[in-house]
């Protein structure tokens, strides 16, 4: 994917000036002698240079392309790793919730079901996950980072989409987690579950690096769902992580930036927004008002009415019903709740206020 100057010449004859002159092509290189091909100007400075119109150096910008492209496919192509990676499928999978949270593209929806359901199909070994899956095979128990950032992405695709089974999956496997990573003598969490026997040193992966580490993102995982279940074992597993690592955060917090959200999250407390729909109604306008600033201290829940949250156990879900055939939402903080709310202006008034009466 690098050029020589001469190649270029050799290949596009007199049209090379022009196009080396765009892409900043030269004799000494910007990569190892060679060129990567990038932009430095605009097209109407090439136009002025080479005296043509930009109408021209388009013309002429295209042709060279293709030519060069056709002697690229020439080349030995480098070597291709084509494996899905469960964890990267799963980073992917919260960056399209989010998406989806904010724009509401039909796009971002179908990536999102259609990701899901791959891997549940590929990637999901009873209760348990695999790390890769390349040519219709799935290989190695999968480490703490896929289930982490599955949980996570799981959670998210929920506050997208509202699918119950997303959250009940995302809870099987935050069981995993808990009883077959965590370290019972020193807490935190292993890269590999307890049943690998053939491992002379189970280690822990715990800063951050180009990705959060998977100890981080479980911090915010059990918070997350003791939102949702009031479950003390989540708070105790949270606060020896924070405890653990507490003076390590302090010395380096750029290396432990991911636990500082998870920390606030902890002393905060999250909003926790129930919604619950008669049929027929819709609660888009409620999303809209949710989404359209960026919170991360927040968990949602929303369901059809005389549904039951299923397996949420949370206190705020008890005895909550709609009113006058509309949606109704309750805001809660630290589970002690609102009136029921069926107005999106009071709705949208008490959600950003700093207390919830």
């Amino acid at each position: 994917y690098v050029w020589d100057k001469s190649e270029i010449d050799q290949i596009l004859g007199p049209d090379a000036e022009l196009f080396c002159d765009y892409y900043d092509v030269t004799v000494q290189g910007n990569f190892e002698q060679k060129n990567i091909l990038h932009i430095q100007t605009s097209l109407s400075a090439v136009a002025a240079r080479f005296n043509k119109s930009e109408e021209e150096v388009t013309t002429i910008l295209n042709d060279s392309r293709n030519k060069l492209f056709k002697f690229r496919e020439s080349r030995i192509r480098p070597g291709l790793d084509d494996k899905v990676l469960t964890s990267w499928n799963a980073l992917m999978l919260t960056a399209y919730a989010r998406a989806y949270q904010v724009f509401r593209d039909p796009a971002y929806e179908k990536a999102i079901r259609n990701n899901i359901s791959f891997l549940m199909q590929n990637l999901r070994n009873e209760n348990y996950l695999m790390r890769t899956f390349n040519k219709g095979k799935a290989q190695i128990d999968g480490y703490l980072e896929d289930y982490a950032f599955l949980i996570r992405g799981l959670i998210d695709a929920y506050e997208a989409l509202f699918d119950e089974s997303y959250l009940r999956w995302a809870n099987d496997l935050l069981e995993v987690v808990n009883s077959e990573f965590w370290d019972s003598d020193k807490g935190g969490y292993f890269v590999t579950r307890q049943h690998r026997n053939d491992l002379l040193f189970r280690m822990k992966d715990e800063y951050d690096q180009s990705i959060p580490s998977a100890i981080s993102v479980m911090l915010h995982n059990n918070l997350r769902f003791y939102s949702l279940t009031e479950d003390g074992d989540l708070i105790t597993y949270s606060e020896k992580i924070i405890k653990k690592y507490g003076q390590s955060i302090m010395r380096n917090p750029y290396g432990y930036a991911s636990y500082l959200l998870g920390i606030e999250y902890y002393h905060r407390k999250p909003k926790e927004i129930f919604l619950i729909n008669p049929p027929e109604t819709s609660a888009e306008d409620y999303f809209r008002i949710i989404y359209q600033n960026y919170d991360p201290f927040k968990v949602i829940v929303s369901i059809r009415e005389n549904k039951s949250p299923g397996f949420l156990s949370a206190s705020l879900f008890a005895g909550k019903t709609a009113i006058n055939g509309k949606t109704t939402a309750y805001v809660c903080h630290n589970f002690a709740c609102s009136q029921p709310i069926n107005d999106i202006n009071q709705f949208q008034a008490l959600y950003y206020s700093k207390s919830i009466d």
